[in-house]
């Protein structure tokens, strides 16, 4: 893993291209990371959903963990099939 920055990126994307068979690269922005860059494969992209997925529970995690929690508290439905 190769740690850039925003800049860098920009200036230097056709070496980086040419790189990312071999590495991903983690991109910075004012120091902080923002984005991961990464080889594209076939299929590769069921495993993006994936990860994304998973970034989106973790972002959300707590906001899911109240709603899950004012739903087990709210008791059974009297709904029926």
């Amino acid at each position: 893993m190769d740690i850039i920055s925003n800049s860098e990126l920009q200036k230097n994307i056709g070496k980086i291209s040419k790189n990312i068979e071999h590495d991903y690269f983690t991109i910075t922005n004012r120091g902080m990371p923002k984005m991961v860059l990464l080889p594209y494969f076939a299929k590769g992209s069921d495993l993006v959903d994936d990860y994304m997925e998973s970034y989106e529970i973790f972002i959300n995690q707590e906001k899911l963990q109240k709603q899950a929690k004012e739903a087990l508290n709210s008791g059974l439905s009297d709904f029926e099939i």
